[in-house]
């Protein structure tokens, strides 16, 4: 009986060593989610330092075909001939819309607003999805970014986080706020 119960012993501590990330840190806490912080944090970083390609695979599966459809859609209303596959492409080389795309998008959008003037809190976490709270020092409702775990890698859920109109309304929240 004690030999089994040093066994065990044994091969817990094993695999503790073994499988140090799914180990607590010294607080007890998991380490879940400084990573999932990390991601977000790394994506608004590469918005500011103008690392698209960066941001772009930062990006949840769903959040980059909601792009690409945007872009889409944005073409056809100004009569352009481009298929989707088209953008698919020069997306996945970033080409120049791809360029064109982000240079817009961080016209309308200053990451140090996210990075730097607001506090950020862990929500709910799951398996697959997480939520990071974000409070802007100068509007009382918090912001609530998704996050969804794909391919072991935790990603920005953009176009999960926010419908198209709230999506907007952030943008021209952002633009009054820096007078653009």
């Amino acid at each position: 009986m004690q030999k089994q119960f040093i066994l065990i012993l044994a091969v817990s501590l094993a695999a503790l060593l073994l499988f140090p990330a799914s180990r607590p840190d010294a607080s007890g806490q998991s380490l879940i989610p400084d990573v999932i912080l990390e991601s977000a944090e790394n994506f608004f970083l590469s918005l500011k330092e103008r690392d698209f390609e960066t941001a772009w695979n930062a990006l949840s599966e769903r959040s980059r075909e909601s792009i690409i459809n945007d872009v889409y859609e944005a073409s056809v209303k100004i009569g352009g001939t481009l298929s989707r596959d088209d953008i698919i492409s020069d997306f996945e080389r970033s080409g120049v819309m791809f360029t064109n795309y982000w240079k817009s998008f961080i016209r309308n959008f200053d990451a140090d607003t996210v990075l730097e003037q607001s506090l950020w809190e862990m929500g709910a976490v799951e398996e697959t999805e997480a939520e990071i709270i974000i409070h802007y020092n100068k509007f009382s409702n918090p912001t609530t970014l998704r996050m969804l775990k794909e391919h072991d890698l935790w990603k920005v859920g953009f176009s999960e986080s926010f419908s198209r109109g709230r999506i907007e309304k952030w943008l021209d929240i952002l633009k009054a706020m820096h007078g653009v």
